[in-house]
């Protein structure tokens, strides 16, 4: 392609020139910004006007924001599967060795919808599955015989949303435009 440039960059302290790009992409970065209120507006304006914003990225509690009540249908889960499943207990999964982790994150949707034109939200939850699976062995669900395992939480996690036990996704996907 031509006209692809990348650089590094701190996103806490970028300030791109205004109306200079057709699309902005955060891929599993943005729960890593301090200030994403402030990233975005930045992006808005760099943004030419009918600019697009696409986002995959982990919208959920920020890592001071978990309580019991976020973790409640993977405890029960988690005390129903095999022992030897079973890595740690379930907790908030949060890397304490990284201190941007989650550092904000619950503000992301929020700072998308009032500044862009959303086109496109679609959640994929992760809601039971992501702590659940945080605590469970991955080399012990990766085997074909616990597959019926991992399916059985791909379902109940579906069941536990459609009855609205869960009412805000951990992970979504927005595309937006700028708004003029």
């Amino acid at each position: 392609m031509d006209g692809v440039h990348y650089e590094v960059a701190d996103c806490d302290r970028l300030v791109p020139p205004a109306g200079e790009y057709d699309a902005a992409f955060f891929h599993q970065s943005l729960h890593h910004i301090s200030d994403p209120d402030a990233l975005l507006e930045r992006v808005r304006i760099a943004l030419r006007p009918g600019g697009f914003l696409y986002v995959d990225e982990y919208v959920g509690p920020s890592r001071d924001e978990w309580t019991d009540e976020h973790l409640d249908a993977a405890r029960r889960l988690f005390g129903e599967l095999d022992p030897s499943l079973r890595l740690q207990d379930v907790e908030a999964p949060v890397d304490a060795r990284d201190p941007s982790e989650m550092i904000r994150s619950s503000r992301i949707l929020p700072a998308i919808r009032s500044r862009f034109g959303v086109l496109y939200e679609r959640p994929y939850w992760g809601n039971l599955l992501f702590p659940l699976v945080c605590a469970l062995r991955g080399e012990a669900l990766s085997r074909p015989e616990n597959r019926p395992v991992v399916r059985g939480l791909v379902e109940e996690e579906r069941r536990l949303t459609a009855e609205g036990v869960f009412t805000k996704p951990l992970f979504a996907v927005v595309v937006a435009t700028r708004l003029p």
